[in-house]
C-alpha cells in the first residue's frame, strides 16, 4: 500500500499527511530491522516532506482502550509549519513543540539517537538500511533524530464510567439474535465462480 500512497504524494503534493499503522512498522522486517520504515521516510525525503512521528497508546491518554498504534506526521519543506519547526532543535521538536508533544505530552528525553537515510537510491537503502527506530522521532532532509519517550499518563477510563443506563430499545438485541449471531459468527459457504468453479468461502474461527 505505501508505493500507491507515495504516488498519491508526487501527484497531489498535499501540504500535510497524517498516517497511521501497527506500531511493529518501526521494526519491519525481521532480518533487517527499520529497513521498511527507512523506505518510507526515504521517499518522503525525496518529496521534499519532513516527518514527525510516535507510537501512541490511547490507554496511556485516558481512553478506555489499549490500542498502540505509530502516527506519521508529514508536511512540506516550503510550509509555515516546516520553515517553524526547521529552525527548532530536533529535541525541542519531541519534547515540547512538535505536532505530536502538544497533545500527547511526554516525560522530556535529553537525548537523541541520530542517523541518515544515505543517498537517494531506494534499491541500496533497501539493501543495506538497517536502524532500531524508537517509538518518537523527527526527519528533515534525510536527516534522522529518535527516543524512546515515556507519555504523562493520564486517568485512565474505564468501561463502566462510559457505559449508558437506560438506551432506546432500538439498540437492544432480541429477536434478532439468530440473525446476529449468524453475521458475527464463522461461516462456511459454497460459492461459484464467474467461470464455473465451486469453492467454499471461510470466514472467521469457529465457536
Amino acid at each position: 500500500m505505501w508505493w500507491d500512497i507515495r504516488d498519491i504524494l508526487d501527484v497531489k503534493r498535499p501540504k500535510f499527511v497524517l498516517l497511521e499503522n501497527v506500531d511493529r512498522l518501526l521494526k519491519s522486517p525481521a532480518k533487517q530491522r527499520g529497513r521498511d520504515f527507512g523506505i518510507m521516510l526515504a521517499c518522503f525525503s525525496q518529496l521534499g516532506y519532513s516527518v514527525e512521528w510516535r507510537v501512541i497508546n490511547a490507554a496511556d491518554y485516558g481512553c478506555a482502550q489499549r490500542r498502540r498504534r505509530i502516527f506519521i506526521f508529514a508536511y512540506l519543506d516550503d510550509t509555515t509549519y516546516a520553515k517553524k519547526q526547521s529552525s527548532t532543535a530536533p529535541l525541542c521538536i519531541i519534547n515540547n513543540i512538535g505536532f505530536f508533544a502538544r497533545t500527547f505530552p511526554i516525560q522530556p528525553v535529553v537525548s537523541l539517537t541520530e542517523t541518515e537515510i544515505g543517498g537517494d537510491d531506494l534499491a541500496a537503502i533497501s539493501d543495506d538500511f538497517k536502524f532500531e527506530f524508537s517509538n518518537s522521532g523527527y526527519m528533515t532532509k534525510g536527516c534522522i533524530y529518535t527516543a524512546n519517550v515515556v507519555p504523562v499518563y493520564e486517568k485512565p477510563i474505564s468501561l463502566r464510567e462510559i457505559l449508558e443506563d437506560n438506551v432506546d430499545e432500538k439498540y437492544y438485541i432480541d429477536k434478532n439474535l439468530d440473525k446476529w449471531r449468524y453475521l458475527k459468527g464463522a461461516k462456511r459457504i459454497e460459492r461459484i465462480s464467474k467461470n464455473g468453479h465451486r469453492y467454499i468461502f471461510s470466514e472467521g474461527m469457529p465457536d
